[in-house]
C-alpha cells in the first residue's frame, strides 16, 4: 500500500439519496483498492446524511464531509479536493456509477504515459432505470471548442488541480467544462476508447432542468478562454464561435447567435447548421428568428 491513497475520488451530493447507494457501491467495488472516497454532503435535507453515515461506518476509505450551507457543485468539489490525499484525482456524481475496472484502467494508462496529465474514457448513456441508450465516445482535446468532450469519467494528476486552483465557483453549471478549458492551456489530454462509466439521463438532473442556464454559462466560459487559447488554429477558433452561435440560437438568443456566427465567418467558417447550408442564406437574410429557426434547425440531420 502507498503511504497516501493513490486515487482520491470526490463525490458531492445534495439531496441525492435516490441513486447514491449505487454510485458509492461502484467505488467500493473497484478492482483498484488503493483509493479514498470523500463524500461531500452539500447541506442535504433528505435521506442522504443517513446513507453517507452508513457507508462511512462500514468502509474506512470513505471520508464524510458535511457542509451546513449549500455551496453548490463547484464549492462542494473544492471542499472535497481540499481533503484529498491522492496523487491522482477525480470526481463523480451521485446518480452515475463506475465499471469495476474504471479506476485501475485509468491509473494504468496515466502511469504508462508520463506525458499525459489527464485521461478520460468512453461511457454508456443510460436511462433513469439504468437501461442502456447508447455509447458516447471520448473525443480528442480539440473538440473542447464544441463542448465538454472529456465527459464524466476521467482521472488527472494532482498538479493539474494545484495549478488551476480548483473549480471556479463563479461557473456553477459549467464548472467542469471551464476546468477542462483552463487545463487545455497547459496540460495534455489522452482519451481512452473504452466504456468505463455509466451516465444516467433523467428528468431531475441539473442538465435536464437548467438547459438555458447551462448554455449561458458555457458561453461565458468559452469567451473567457478563447483569448488565452494560443494552441487553437484559425479553424478551431472558428468552430468554437460557430458552436457558440448555434447554442445561442437554440436558446432563442438570435442577436448573440448572429454575432458569434458572423465572427466565425470572418475566420473562414461558413455556418453549417448541421449540414443544412441552404438555411444559412435564410438566416443571413434575417428570416431565422426565434421558434422558426429552432424548429427548422432541429429537423436538420
Amino acid at each position: 500500500m502507498h503511504p497516501s491513497p493513490f486515487v482520491s475520488v470526490v463525490l458531492p451530493t445534495h439531496n441525492g439519496g435516490r441513486y447514491l447507494d449505487q454510485a458509492v457501491a461502484s467505488i467500493a467495488a473497484q478492482s483498484c483498492g488503493d483509493w479514498e472516497l470523500i463524500l461531500v454532503d452539500d447541506a442535504s435535507t433528505d435521506e442522504t446524511p443517513g446513507k453517507i453515515a452508513a457507508w462511512a461506518g462500514r468502509e474506512e476509505r470513505i471520508k464524510p464531509v458535511r457542509l451546513d450551507e449549500n455551496r453548490k457543485l463547484p464549492g462542494a468539489l473544492n471542499e472535497g479536493f481540499r481533503r484529498a490525499a491522492g496523487e491522482y484525482l477525480t470526481w463523480t456524481s451521485d446518480d452515475n456509477w463506475y465499471a469495476e475496472d474504471a479506476l485501475a484502467r485509468m491509473l494504468d494508462v496515466l502511469c504508462q504515459s508520463p506525458e499525459a496529465d489527464i485521461v478520460y474514457t468512453d461511457y454508456a448513456l443510460v436511462d433513469a432505470g439504468g437501461s442502456p441508450i447508447r455509447r458516447e465516445h471520448a473525443r480528442p482535446k480539440e473538440d473542447l471548442v464544441l463542448g465538454n468532450c472529456v465527459g464524466p469519467c476521467f482521472l488527472f494528476r494532482r498538479r493539474v488541480l494545484e495549478r488551476l486552483g480548483g473549480y471556479d465557483e463563479d461557473f456553477f453549471l459549467t464548472e467542469d467544462y471551464d476546468f477542462w478549458l483552463r487545463a487545455s492551456l497547459e496540460f495534455s489530454f489522452l482519451p481512452i476508447g473504452e466504456p468505463l462509466y455509466f451516465y444516467r439521463q433523467h428528468g431531475e438532473s441539473l442538465t435536464a432542468l437548467q438547459q438555458r442556464e447551462i448554455s449561458l454559462a458555457c458561453e461565458k466560459a468559452v469567451l473567457r478562454w478563447l483569448p488565452q487559447a494560443d494552441w487553437l488554429t484559425r479553424k478551431l477558433r472558428g468552430q468554437a464561435l460557430e458552436a457558440l452561435g448555434l447554442r445561442a440560437l437554440l436558446r432563442g438568443d438570435v442577436k448573440a447567435g448572429r454575432r458569434h456566427l458572423l465572427r466565425a465567418m470572418l475566420l473562414g467558417r461558413p455556418p453549417r447548421f448541421h449540414k443544412c447550408r441552404s438555411y444559412a442564406v435564410d438566416w443571413l437574410l434575417g428570416a431565422a428568428a426565434g421558434n422558426w429557426f429552432r424548429r427548422r434547425f432541429r429537423t436538420c440531420k
